[in-house]
């Protein structure tokens, strides 16, 4: 499954506002002047939205500390071209057959309702959240205007998407290996340095460049109903795995800035983290302490009888606020039930009927765009 950078409106929004700063301003992100003094805006005519964008560059260059090697022109789309995209997208990189056994996995789980549609659900939340999108493959970048022109939104989006852009252009997302089909815990941990990266930068881009009236032009469009409405149907593993790189991402960036700026924000692309502890324990992080990786038997296959098969993706830490139907290894709502230095490939037996195994919040869809919730390894049929 190919990721895609994206922005999230709700994720954004809610990773920007937790890590923006307060009167007088104490922020781990970046130097903040208390008063934030907005620069005039081009007019957003429909004939020069060339100069708004370019503006945001300027300044999103100036708070990265990167410039672009190559210039990227984003393009606007609306709301139907924006879902015509995805669900393209969808269907050429998850062939059915996966879908539907990590579907089976998850309602078995108790983490999809009986009955769902994996492909739909996806495809429901990212339609009705994603803002925007970067695509390191294709080199291309797309903001969405729902109503239509460049507004406060608009540029907001673009600064955290062009962020994507500079750091393709600077480090090479593709060498990440986000795509990894059997590295899903890594690639979401990686997936969080990107996004949390692109959150920072958009947060401090926010605070001096956006007025008080444009920030809450931001807000109201954020509370659009069908975006929200989107949200509320996701299930719980959807809405955490999407968000995740977002939220915890935001936090561990701020954490390296505050030791050593963006600097050290770049060293850690050369270095990514190797999992989703060591991006919610930065002390992990710093501690280079790896994941464990567990080997089934290479004969448990025929072991376990005909029909069975091995699919495999990585685990490892779970984040906080997810399901209590979860399996015990996970993290309960509010409760943390322990952190794994544990297994970046787990072998587990599951049926049709009774299904066992820890999935962790693993993307095939995002630095661009919502991830999927791929299970760990598990031995299916």
């Amino acid at each position: 499954m190919r990721l895609r950078v994206a922005a999230l409106a709700a994720a954004v929004l809610l990773a920007a506002c937790s890590t923006a700063p307060s009167t007088p301003p104490q922020s781990n992100i970046g130097s903040v002047p208390p008063e934030p003094t907005a620069t005039a805006v081009p007019s957003a005519t429909a004939a020069d939205p060339t100069a708004v964008y370019a503006l945001v560059a300027t300044q999103v260059e100036a708070i990265r500390g990167l410039q672009p090697t190559t210039a990227v022109a984003p393009v606007l789309i609306d709301q139907a071209t924006l879902t015509k995209n995805l669900t393209a997208d969808f269907d050429r990189t998850n062939p059915p057959a996966a879908v539907a056994i990590n579907e089976r996995e998850l309602i078995g789980l108790g983490l999809l309702p009986a009955g769902s549609s994996l492909r739909a659900l996806v495809l429901d939340l990212q339609s009705g959240q994603v803002a925007g999108y970067y695509s390191p493959e294709e080199k291309q970048l797309f903001v969405v205007s729902r109503a239509g022109g460049i507004g406060p939104t608009q540029r907001l989006t673009y600064a955290h998407e062009f962020t994507h852009q500079l750091q393709d252009q600077h480090f090479d997302l593709n060498k990440l290996g986000l795509d990894a089909t059997d590295q899903g815990d890594r690639s979401l941990a990686r997936l969080a340095l990107v996004e949390g990266d692109a959150v920072s930068a958009q947060t401090t881009w926010m605070t001096t460049e956006l007025t008080a009236d444009e920030l809450g032009q931001v807000v109201k469009d954020s509370l659009d109903p069908a975006g929200l409405a989107a949200l509320s149907r996701a299930p719980k593993i959807l809405q955490e795995t999407a968000f995740f790189p977002y939220n915890a991402g935001a936090a561990f960036v701020a954490g390296l800035i505050s030791s050593g700026s963006y600097a050290a924000v770049n060293t850690a692309f050369a270095n990514p983290p190797a999992s989703t502890e060591q991006v919610i324990h930065p002390e992990k992080y710093a501690t280079h302490e790896a994941p464990v990786e567990v080997k089934p038997a290479s004969d448990l296959a025929k072991n376990l009888g005909s029909g069975w098969s091995d699919s495999r993706s990585g685990s490892g830490s779970t984040p906080a606020g997810w399901p209590r139907r979860m399996p015990p290894r996970l993290r309960q709502a509010g409760a943390a039930i322990g952190s794994c230095s544990s297994p970046a490939r787990v072998a587990r037996p599951r049926s049709p009927s009774r299904q066992r195994g820890t999935p962790p919040p693993t993307p095939p869809s995002s630095p661009r765009r919502p991830p999927v919730p791929w299970p760990a390894t598990d031995w299916h049929r």
